[in-house]
């Protein structure tokens, strides 16, 4: 009982921070950063005049934000993912339909999330740098890795809307379909399985 009652605490703190964390990023964070740098016209030395140098700020701003929130996924990632495991081989029946569901749902979270982590993510900053390293010296180099790098970040974009809906069946497969019957609960339900009277 107190194991599941950790790894409930360990899910819900992992998936609240994960999908907290990301419905702010995106439509908070990185809207606010552009459009408030846009509009007082913010600009700093180390980037070239060449480029629009509000928006180079946000995204220098930004990037570093999701190189720190993605420290912090990892850990969600830990915990939802170690909580579900827990539960699944210790405390729940393997023929609940919502226990697989779950299962399902948070292999291919994890699956985009990795992508997004490991492949996409070193992309976009690699594409962004070469971008900017090509300028002005090379301007048809630049137009390259500046188009790889919008393909890049498109790509991130999708993964991160996925792993939004993703979490979002999570947590309600979590809440709704997934309740604490324990193997011995269902044991007990199951006819023949209770001891005989004066055993």
């Amino acid at each position: 009982m107190i194991s599941f009652r950790l790894t409930q605490v360990a899910l819900w703190l992992g998936i609240s921070i994960w999908l907290g964390g990301l419905l702010v990023l995106g439509p908070v964070v990185a809207w606010q950063l552009f459009t408030t740098l846009a509009h007082v016209h913010a600009h700093a030395a180390v980037i070239k005049p060449q480029l629009n140098q509000p928006r180079e700020l946000a995204g220098m701003v930004f990037g570093n934000i999701l190189r720190i929130f993605y420290r912090i996924e990892w850990v969600c990632v830990g915990l939802v993912t170690a909580a579900v495991f827990v539960q699944t081989f210790f405390h729940l029946h393997w023929w609940n339909i919502w226990v697989w569901l779950r299962v399902l749902v948070l292999a291919a979270l994890l699956a985009i999330t990795l992508h997004d982590i490991l492949g996409i993510a070193p992309q976009v900053f690699r594409e962004h740098k070469l971008w900017i390293a090509s300028l002005p010296a090379s301007p048809a180099a630049a137009a390259v890795h500046r188009a790889a790098f919008a393909a890049y970040h498109a790509d991130a974009e999708h993964d991160g809307v996925a792993e939004i809906m993703l979490l979002l069946g999570l947590l309600v497969i979590s809440a709704w379909g997934i309740n604490y019957p324990t193997r011995k609960k269902y044991l007990r339900l199951i006819p023949g399985t209770q001891p005989a009277a004066g055993t």
